[in-house]
């Protein structure tokens, strides 16, 4: 009698630590600073380092504000409002309405016989730099050299967009941006400042009105994917690349931390908390200065925020089927950080189930 009480008790101890330890691991991992709660605005999540109170950002150049549900942020003077903060992938990344440049568009700017860089955007001593895979530089109009900037004085790239032979746009160039009408090119990696310049071409080449200087012209930084989007679901019924109907596009940065400010970080200060590594890395920006940034990752087979205590959460690899088990015509059993590939229920023996301890065995 003593013995199957001993038994009883062990098996109601070990049902106890199974329904116990999943909560773990289902529970909701926190993606902001511990004690700084709902950090959404609008639609969009507030992780940290970036956070809306004093409290919650690593510092000031993570301040997000939030005004009627419009997430922003501010660098240098330029506010750009905030779509989509990605944090813990391979690459840090926030996405923001980017400004577009226009010059004799409906009168939204007059031309101007002088080379003079428009700078839209400065990114120089903040954390954020644009995207050099993420992001194309597109140019539109006939006749037209557009030039990205770098910095005030040096230009980081551009293109060229002409009419056709006959000095006119070809009628093609309506779907495709190749350089008649529309030309778009790469952008250096890290890139602080974006800027760009119009200068004609070739005085005698016309667009299809008969104009030859005071065309509509303008340009834009923009994600690559979305612009790729609106080219092969496009029904605008204009080319996808023409936006003069909008003021700004979306485009991607990267952000990172300064390696001096690691020591603030909560996850560095928690010495309990082991699902997430950090490490020092060397950066390049486009102005050929170094910088050490510090970046953190959550362990092989957890996701989530690694830059807060306990904001790595397990992948669940057979829900997300991630798994290989279905190559060895076998089950997949998630567990924490991992998984496992096990024999499927109606393959195994239907034994007697004993329990020793904490260990199930089948006879």
């Amino acid at each position: 009698m003593a013995v199957q009480v001993q038994l009883m008790f062990q098996v109601m101890m070990l049902l106890l630590w199974l329904f116990n330890f999943p909560s773990v691991i289902v529970e909701a991992q926190p993606i902001a600073k511990a004690g700084c709660h709902d950090q959404h605005c609008g639609r969009v999540k507030i992780p940290y380092p970036f956070g809306m109170d004093s409290s919650c950002y690593l510092e000031k150049s993570y301040k997000i504000d939030c005004n009627s549900g419009r997430p922003t942020i501010h660098v240098n003077g330029t506010n750009l409002e905030v779509t989509e903060i990605s944090v813990g992938v391979a690459r840090n990344t926030i996405r923001v309405n980017l400004p577009i440049i226009f010059e004799n568009c409906n009168s939204r700017r007059k031309s101007n016989d002088e080379v003079v860089v428009d700078f839209v955007v400065h990114l120089g001593g903040s954390p954020f730099a644009f995207s050099g895979t993420e992001n194309s530089f597109v140019a539109v109009g006939c006749n037209n050299l557009a030039l990205l900037a770098k910095n005030e004085t040096i230009y980081a790239g551009g293109c060229l967009s002409i009419c056709d032979g006959n000095g006119k746009v070809a009628s093609t160039a309506k779907s495709s941006c190749n350089g008649v009408n529309c030309c778009q090119t790469t952008i250096p990696s890290n890139l602080k400042f974006f800027g760009t310049s119009f200068i004609p071409f070739s005085p005698e080449m016309v667009d299809d009105k008969g104009d030859k200087g005071n065309t509509c012209k303008y340009a834009y930084l923009v994600e690559q994917n979305w612009l790729l989007d609106r080219l092969y679901h496009n029904s605008l019924g204009k080319p996808y690349y023409s936006v003069t109907d909008r003021k700004t596009v979306p485009a991607v940065l990267n952000w990172s931390i300064d390696s001096r400010l690691r020591s603030r970080l909560p996850v560095i200060n928690d010495s309990r908390y082991k699902l997430s590594s950090c490490n020092d890395t060397p950066l390049t920006l486009s102005d050929d200065t170094n910088q050490t940034i510090t970046q953190c990752f959550c362990l092989h087979g957890f996701r989530g925020n690694p830059y807060v205590s306990y904001g790595c959460d397990d992948v669940n690899e057979c829900e997300e089927h991630t798994h290989d088990c279905y190559r060895k015509a076998l089950e997949c059993k998630n567990t924490y950080g991992s998984y496992e590939c096990v024999m499927p229920e109606h393959n195994k023996s239907r034994g007697k189930m004993v329990v020793s301890g904490t260990w199930i065995c089948a006879l």
